[in-house]
């Protein structure tokens, strides 16, 4: 016989990953997960299988699943070749192991120290990390060993970002344009190019050059881009038809890509919420909830000064910023699974029990405690969160809850004109002016529930004209010391993934106030926002 039969194991093994892959990537993950758990069982050591298994689960709601494989691709990797243990590193730091990845490839490029993808993996981790040095000559590393050209292109995009992180902009800038001339059709790095270079203006060259992409673009996500790119340079120059024309046609393509936002279902949740997390349902948990931890959380509507906060109480030695953690949207997806409920959440909060409360906020003070180092408070800043204040009051009574605002309409005109990935309802003047309203309707909800001592409420508008006055406001409510370092936010080199990050790495500035008086005419449904009584 040609061929043995640990040679058609492996050959079934292949076949099924294919198959399952192709299963989640189809929208169908409950059906890879049934196939990769049946495979798991009888290849229970193949850390392909579990890794695939580990991101099906998730995909498809079942965290503690996902959760098991992650832990069984990491035990059963035996380094044997570099992309597994690549894969594996990077479900590590996906569920927040930085230590554990970090040894894992620093193992495999002993074994393995002409592997592209590990260097590049590595990069990424140094990145999380916010050792944008390491990450630096990670990615060079993988740039000089990739085996093609499109790789090439891949670490040096990476390269770019970790100058871009480490305010090396001119570095930034050479790769981009070298990326250009190697791949012309690089649309992404133009973007970058306006991105990392707030000078630039509509009459620089570069504006002709994006539009001559714009135009001999046949790809949709090009074409996003590349608008918002061309709205930031036409804004810039106070061209402002120009750039919300442009702004319109990103939204336009995006919402063509991503689709519209399901306002029935947030209306739905938003009653829910409003029904279900009553003042003495939350009281009734008070003891159940983590009694030690005390998380700093930092919410408000997108664009609304939530980075510059985290930024400024980040820069404080006693505090680790997180950043934009996704623990409390993932404990809100768990919970009917911890329940036994067939009700999705938050309807399955009705049937809350003391003890799923206790298993969350563990789990959940695990995971943002994981890579605090020696320090004792963390900041979480996912803007969203707002929806879920009940359920962060729940599992952590002690927590500290940080509420950004801004002029609404400000706020919604950036949020339009922003390329946001997973935001859907920016994409439309209508629904942001919608989602503003459930946002203060919900708002208005907690602070009639929740313990006037767990919420802070701070205005950006006058953060940025008296910092002196609300940045020591900010310390005394966490519970921290004021330190100088808090005044000098913008000397922090802590990685910010968001929009947001060449606005935090600047002294504080007043140009972004009352911006949208300059697009009045174009705005429609945002007007009746301006009547909105204040909070």
């Amino acid at each position: 016989m040609r061929y043995s039969i640990r040679h058609w194991e492996r050959r079934l093994i292949a076949r099924s990953l294919r198959h399952a892959l192709a299963r989640s990537r189809s929208g169908e993950p409950h059906r890879a997960v049934w196939l990769l758990r049946l495979l798991a069982k009888g290849a229970p050591n193949h850390p392909d299988v579990q890794v695939l298994l580990s991101r099906s689960s998730f995909l498809a709601g079942k965290l503690e699943w996902a959760r098991e494989a992650a832990r069984a691709a990491a035990a059963t990797d035996p380094l044997r070749d570099p992309y597994s243990a690549a894969r594996v590193a990077r479900l590590q730091l996906d569920w927040g192991e930085v230590q554990e990845a970090k040894t894992r490839l620093t193992s495999a490029i002993d074994r393995f120290p002409t592997s592209w993808r590990l260097w590049h993996t590595l990069g990424i981790l140094s990145s999380r990390d916010s050792d944008f040095r390491a990450a630096i000559n990670c990615f060079r590393r993988a740039r000089d060993l990739a085996p093609t050209e499109r790789i090439r292109v891949i670490a040096m995009f990476h390269l770019a970002e970790a100058f871009e992180n480490n305010s090396q902009n001119e570095q930034a800038v050479g790769v981009y344009w070298e990326i250009i001339d190697r791949e012309p059709r690089a649309t992404a790095a133009l973007f970058h190019l306006v991105d990392c270079q707030p000078s630039l203006q509509s009459s620089d060259g570069l504006t002709e050059l994006i539009l001559k992409a714009v135009d001999s673009s046949s790809e949709e996500a090009e074409r996003q881009h590349l608008h918002y790119a061309l709205g930031h340079l036409y804004h810039r120059s106070k061209h402002y038809k120009e750039a919300f024309d442009h702004f319109t046609k990103g939204n336009d393509v995006r919402a063509h890509v991503v689709g519209s936002e399901d306002l029935d279902k947030i209306r739905r949740d938003v009653d829910a919420r409003i029904k279900l997390y009553t003042q003495p349902f939350i009281d009734r948990f008070a003891r159940q909830g983590s009694q030690q931890a005390a998380p700093i959380f930092i919410v408000g509507m997108p664009r609304s000064g939530t980075t510059l906060v985290e930024q400024i109480l980040s820069s404080h030695p006693s505090v680790c910023g997180l950043g934009e953690r996704m623990e409390i949207f993932y404990a809100a997806r768990v919970l009917p699974q911890i329940l036994n409920s067939r009700k999705p959440y938050p309807a399955c909060v009705e049937s809350l029990t003391g003890e799923a409360v206790e298993q969350l906020s563990r789990s959940v003070a695990d995971q943002l405690y994981k890579n605090a180092g020696s320090c004792p408070r963390v900041t979480m800043k996912l803007p969203e969160n707002f929806w879920e204040l009940g359920l962060i009051a729940l599992l952590f009574p002690k927590a500290k809850i940080i509420h950004c605002q801004r002029d609404p309409i400000d706020t919604c005109l950036s949020c339009f004109m922003q390329d946001f990935n997973g935001i859907r309802y920016a994409t439309s003047l209508e629904q942001l002016s919608d989602v503003y309203r459930l946002y203060r309707r919900i708002m208005d909800h907690w602070r009639a529930v929740l313990p006037a001592s767990s919420l802070f409420e701070i205005e950006y508008e006058e953060l940025v004209k008296r910092p002196d006055e609300l940045i020591p406001q900010l310390c005394e409510f966490c519970g921290l010391t004021v330190e100088e370092k808090c005044f000098r936010f913008y000397e922090n080199r802590k990685r910010v993934d968001t929009i947001s990050r060449w606005q935090v790495r600047r002294p504080l500035y007043q140009t972004s106030l009352k911006r949208w008086h300059a697009y009045r005419e174009f705005l429609g449904p945002l007007l009746a926002l301006e009547e909105m009584p204040s909070t």
